[in-house]
């Protein structure tokens, strides 16, 4: 079939995602061939829900020390690897760099800003607690009722819905092939190898194959691979377009909204233990409304222009699997939870190390395999706890 579709590569990524997408780019600028398969539409799962923020700030209050350190590294990596991605691509990736502004709306919130406030300074983060009315000058939109501000300078965001298609954009002028709507792709298992990938009447043969399908992630697993302990989180998150209102970031510790070029503020989100429930609620809506309101009042003028509802995909202890997994040149990468965007980066500078046969001692944190090694809850359950009540949280 003439359809400009390889039949080897040396690498086959699963999933379309920003991870998935961000392997693909870094192999491809390591000289690799790459062809990237993606069940639906290019960024249509976690990723084009997520609202981008690149906030090392935010994991150090109750994060495992490796993945405080994956984030850093991954943020430090991020205005170059979009640069090189922008060029690639020809198209931008709406990154920003203003920092963001979490707003103290009662004593409580105070006495919590202060609590995150030392725990950052303490990690070596340049964050700064503000009064009321310096808080109020930096952002004169949000409610007159702020008793103070924390501002995080190195705080950033991306647009995945911007930087998905971006990626994709690259890996095609890099040489790429980035398949949509390959439904029920299979590894395929040659002499107990992951010798290349099936779907419908097509196949390829592959060097490696990466599975970074998110959530979906297990499914894709070959017959006697043990299902990793994945579950989908389910985010709802509300998208309003108008008039810009704010220029950061704005949080408060039960809500967050982040503004957007072209006037778009995305407010959010909501952590659900409900599966694969993609309905967005009136409970949701309202409760994030409702707390984005009390922080900014002036976004009563915009229109609700979307409900997106994605899966965050979290495994038992919080932290991603990343690496070799079951036969030989089968690798995954899962499981970043609320990071997907942020840990993209690392991610793939990671797993292109992987690839070319080095080491790095960031592994034995996220080997896929550490799960077999313990039994029950043992290593704690933090994705667990967070948000096991459905309700709303400030979170990604």
């Amino acid at each position: 079939m003439n359809d400009g579709i390889p039949a080897t590569a040396d690498l086959v990524v699963i999933g379309a995602g920003v991870v998935g997408l961000a392997c693909a780019f870094r192999a491809i600028e390591a000289g690799l061939s790459v062809v990237v398969l993606e069940q639906g539409a290019v960024g249509t799962g976690a990723s084009g829900v997520a609202a981008g923020m690149l906030s090392p700030a935010l994991e150090v209050e109750d994060s495992e020390p490796a993945l405080i350190a994956f984030a850093r590294d991954s943020m430090a990596r991020y205005p170059g690897f979009v640069a090189a991605v922008e060029a690639a691509a020809g198209l931008a990736c709406g990154y920003r760099s203003e920092g963001s502004l979490w707003l103290a709306l009662d004593r409580d919130d105070h006495l919590l800003l202060e609590r995150l406030y030392a725990i950052q300074r303490e990690a070596g983060l340049s964050t700064r607690l503000l009064p009321a009315p310096e808080t109020r000058q930096r952002e004169p939109n949000i409610t007159p009722r702020t008793v103070a501000g924390l501002f995080a300078p190195d705080d950033h965001q991306v647009d995945p819905r911007r930087l998905v298609p971006a990626l994709a954009a690259a890996i095609r002028r890099r040489g790429g092939n980035v398949v949509e709507r390959a439904a029920d792709a299979r590894v395929l298992i040659d002499s107990g190898r992951a010798g290349g990938v099936a779907w419908a009447d097509r196949r390829i043969a592959a060097g490696a194959v990466l599975l970074a399908a998110g959530s979906y992630s297990n499914a894709l697993l070959p017959a006697g691979c043990a299902a990793l302990p994945l579950r989908p989180v389910k985010g709802q998150t509300v998208r309003l377009r108008g008039p810009r209102v704010i220029d950061h970031v704005v949080r408060t510790p039960r809500v967050y909204l982040v503004p957007r070029e072209d006037g778009e503020i995305v407010i959010g989100a909501t952590m659900e233990e409900l599966g694969f429930d993609a309905r967005a609620t009136v409970w949701a809506v309202h409760d994030l409304l409702a707390e984005a309101r009390r922080a900014v009042p002036s976004i009563d003028e915009l229109a609700i222009a979307e409900l997106p509802v994605g899966f965050r995909p979290a495994l038992r202890d919080g932290l991603p699997a990343i690496g070799a997994y079951g036969p030989a040149g089968l690798f995954v990468a899962t499981g970043h939870y609320r990071h997907g965007i942020l840990l993209a980066v690392a991610t793939a500078d990671l797993m292109l190390t992987l690839l070319t046969g080095a080491r790095d001692e960031r592994l034995a944190a996220f080997d896929p395999h550490r799960f077999a090694a313990k039994s029950g809850a043992g290593h704690g359950d933090r994705a667990e706890r967070h948000g096991h009540d459905g309700r709303r949280s400030a979170a990604g």
